[in-house]
């Protein structure tokens, strides 16, 4: 928050203080835990009346690595793969190599290797393909 940066120590503690909800920690913790099985309880009563009909919603959970025909991807200690990032099948990752949010290495058909510094750019998508070292996919 750019306003608190040229604030005295002072001041951003004081600042802080007021911007928190009144009453202690606990009793909000409390109450959001409360709202929180109120809901989950109003969840499943629609589901019990709708029965057979209901539509359950499930949140994907993130999947970074794909293991596909026996070959799971191959990942140095020293690269970096986003969360949100999916490698399937026969990849490699070199050294100080990364790939970045919702990117896709698809090594299903054919390998991926990418080279030791090289970066695969967010959302981009790699299908069987040899990357050299230090080269820059995506934006």
């Amino acid at each position: 928050d750019l306003a608190t940066m040229a604030l005295t120590p002072g001041q951003r503690a004081a600042y802080q203080l007021t911007s928190r909800p009144p009453g202690p920690a606990s009793f909000w913790y409390s109450l959001g835990t409360a709202v929180r099985s109120v809901g989950r309880a109003i969840d499943s009563l629609g589901i019990t009346l709708q029965d057979d009909c209901a539509h359950i919603e499930k949140l994907p959970i993130p999947c970074t690595v794909v293991k596909v025909a026996g070959v799971s991807p191959s990942i140095t200690g020293s690269s970096f793969v986003a969360p949100s990032s999916n490698l399937v099948g026969s990849v490699k990752l070199g050294a100080g190599s990364s790939v970045w949010y919702a990117a896709l290495l698809r090594g299903d058909k054919a390998p991926v290797v990418v080279g030791d510094k090289s970066v695969i750019g967010d959302r981009a998508c790699v299908s069987g393909s040899t990357i050299g070292e230090a080269v820059v996919i995506g934006a």
